[in-house]
C-alpha cells in the first residue's frame, strides 16, 4: 500500500462520524483531506455534492497520486452516501509551472459545469473553474455560518465582504429581519444572487449591494472622507447613515482601493474601526483573520484595544474554531472567528 492510499484511507476513517452527522444535517460539502494535518503537506481534497476537488498548493501531484484519490474516493461513495456519479477536477495552486502536466487537463466538460451541493439545508452553486482562484463557498467557514443560523432571528445583519453572499443566506434562513450583503465583485455577487434565489430568498429585507466596503462603511457610520479621500464627499449617497444588531466581517489578507487599504497583518484596526461603529450598541460583529501567521491572543487584543479608543467596550469574545473535517495538530487554526459582543 502506497503513503498516499494509507493516509488517505485513514483520514476518510477518522471522519467517519463526522461523514454521517453531516448527512443527516443535509450537508454534502465538507473537507476530506487536510493538507499536512492528515500527513501530506500542501494537499487538500474537498466534497462539493457531485464534486470532487483536488489541490494542491505546493509540489504538484504525480499521474499514479491522482488515480489512487481518485480509486479511493471511488470505492468510499457509498460512506459519502451518494448514489451520483462523482466528477473529479485537479488544481494545481502552485506557482511553478512543470513541464508535464498534461493529465491534469484530461478533465469531462461535465466535471467544469456548475453544479448545486448543500450545507446544513441550504442550496449553493459550485464550479471548480471559473475567473478566480477560490471556491465559491470556503468550507472552513462553516462553523461560523452556523452560528450565524442560530444567533441571527430577527435581527438586522450586515456582511461585509459578503463574495457569494453565504452569510447572508444564512441570516435568512437563521430569521433575519433585515439583510445587507456588500462586495466590490459583481461576478461574486451574481453567483450570490444565484445562491439567494436557489433558497428562495429574493425578498424585500435581503440585499446585495455592489460598493467598496470603506466607502459604504463611512456611508453607514456617518464618517467624513479625509485627506486624500476628500476628493470623493461628492459621490453619490447610497447608504444612509444606520447600525447592525449582528455585522460579520470577513475582509481580504490584503486590498487597496481609493477609499482604505486592507492590511490583516499590520492593520487590522482599520476596517474593524469602522466595521464596530456599524455595530448596534449591544449588538455583536463578527470578526475574522484568516492569516495564518497572525496569532490569535495578539490579533483579540488588538480588536479589544480599537474598541476601547473609539468608546466602545466589547464585553466577551467568543472564538469558534472550525470543524472535524479541519483538523489541527496544535490547535493554531489558520482561520480565526471573533464573536464580540459590543
Amino acid at each position: 500500500m502506497s503513503k498516499i492510499t494509507q493516509i488517505l484511507n485513514d483520514a476518510i476513517i477518522a471522519r467517519h462520524d463526522f461523514f454521517n452527522n453531516s448527512h443527516a444535517e443535509n450537508t454534502n460539502s465538507y473537507r476530506i483531506f487536510h493538507g499536512v494535518n492528515d500527513g501530506f503537506q500542501g494537499l487538500t481534497i474537498d466534497r462539493y455534492g457531485s464534486s470532487i476537488l483536488i489541490q494542491t498548493f505546493r509540489e504538484p501531484l504525480i499521474k499514479e497520486e491522482l488515480d489512487e484519490i481518485k480509486e479511493i474516493i471511488t470505492k468510499n461513495t457509498t460512506l459519502f452516501a451518494t448514489d451520483e456519479e462523482i466528477s473529479f477536477v485537479y488544481n494545481n495552486r502552485t506557482i511553478h509551472k512543470e513541464k508535464d502536466l498534461n493529465f491534469v487537463n484530461t478533465i469531462s466538460e461535465k466535471a467544469l459545469e456548475k453544479k448545486i451541493f448543500k450545507e446544513m439545508n441550504l442550496n449553493y452553486v459550485y464550479q471548480a473553474r471559473h475567473r478566480g482562484q477560490d471556491p465559491f463557498l470556503f468550507l472552513d467557514m462553516r462553523a461560523g455560518r452556523r452560528f450565524i443560523i442560530k444567533n441571527s432571528k430577527d435581527l438586522s445583519f450586515l456582511n461585509l465582504f459578503s463574495y457569494t453572499n453565504a452569510s447572508g443566506i444564512c441570516a435568512m434562513q437563521g430569521g433575519s429581519k433585515e439583510v445587507l450583503n456588500i462586495d466590490f465583485a459583481e461576478s461574486s455577487l451574481e453567483i450570490g444572487e444565484e445562491n439567494a434565489k436557489l433558497n428562495n430568498f429574493i425578498q424585500p429585507n435581503y440585499k446585495a449591494i455592489k460598493s467598496d466596503v470603506f466607502f459604504a462603511l463611512r456611508q453607514l457610520t456617518g464618517t467624513p472622507f479625509k485627506g486624500r479621500n476628500g476628493i470623493h464627499k461628492k459621490e453619490k449617497i447610497i447608504f444612509k447613515e444606520k447600525t447592525f444588531d449582528l455585522v460579520f466581517l470577513d475582509p481580504p489578507a490584503w486590498s487597496k482601493s481609493p477609499y482604505g487599504t486592507i492590511d490583516l497583518v499590520r492593520d487590522y484596526q482599520s476596517i474593524f474601526k469602522l466595521s464596530l461603529l456599524a455595530t448596534s450598541k449591544g449588538g455583536r460583529i463578527i470578526a475574522v483573520n484568516n492569516v495564518g501567521k497572525v496569532n490569535l491572543n495578539e490579533w483579540l487584543e488588538i480588536l479589544k484595544r480599537c474598541a476601547s479608543k473609539i468608546g466602545r467596550n466589547i464585553s466577551n469574545i467568543e472564538v469558534i474554531t472550525p470543524e472535524e473535517d479541519f483538523p489541527s495538530k496544535d490547535k493554531n487554526y489558520p482561520l480565526k472567528i471573533a464573536v464580540c459582543d459590543v
